[in-house]
C-alpha cells in the first residue's frame, strides 16, 4: 500500500509521529487538505516536503518557472476546486476517444483528489508535483488570465 503523506514527512524527518497525528486532526477539523496545515500551520518546508514525496512516489517534479498552463485545461476544473484540492491542470490532450489531463498537485499521494479530478473531467490523471505555494500562485495566475482572456 502506498504511504500517506504523513508517513512520508515522519520518514523524512520533518515532523514526529505526534505532528503528524496533530496535523491529521486539524485538517480535518478545518476541512483542509493535510499539506496545507503541514506548511502553513507546522512550518514544514515545502520544498523539503516535495523532495520528500518526489523519493517516495517517483512524481516528476516540475519547475514553476517552465510551466505553460493550457487554458482549455484549466476550463475544465473550475477554480474553487482547483484551490480546495491544491491542485494545478496543466494539459490537457486526447489520442483518439482517451483523454488526459495532467496537473500538479501539492500532495501527489492524494488519490481521493486525483479520483475527484478524473470524476469531473472524464479524463486520465497524470500527476506531477509542486510546492504548494507554487500552486496556490499559480493557480491564481492562471485564472486570472484565462477570465482575462474571456472577457477581452
Amino acid at each position: 500500500m502506498p504511504k500517506t503523506l504523513g508517513e512520508i514527512a515522519i520518514e523524512a524527518g520533518l515532523v514526529t509521529k505526534a505532528s503528524a497525528a496533530r496535523a491529521g486532526r486539524l485538517a480535518e477539523e478545518h476541512k483542509q487538505p493535510l499539506v496545507v496545515v503541514l506548511v502553513r500551520e507546522l512550518g514544514v518546508d515545502e520544498v523539503a516536503l516535495v523532495g520528500a514525496l518526489r523519493r517516495q512516489t517517483r512524481v516528476p517534479l516540475i519547475d514553476p518557472a517552465t510551466i505553460d498552463i493550457d487554458p482549455e485545461a484549466l476550463r475544465q476544473v473550475p477554480r474553487d476546486v482547483c484551490a480546495r484540492l491544491r491542485v494545478l491542470p496543466l494539459s490537457l490532450t486526447s489520442d483518439g476517444g482517451d483523454k488526459l489531463m495532467r496537473i500538479a498537485m501539492a500532495d501527489p499521494t492524494d488519490t481521493s483528489a486525483v479520483a475527484e479530478i478524473e470524476q469531473l473531467t472524464h479524463c486520465d490523471v497524470e500527476v506531477n508535483a509542486l510546492p504548494l505555494s507554487a500552486i496556490d500562485e499559480l493557480v491564481d495566475k492562471g485564472y486570472r488570465e484565462v477570465n482575462t482572456a474571456v472577457v477581452s
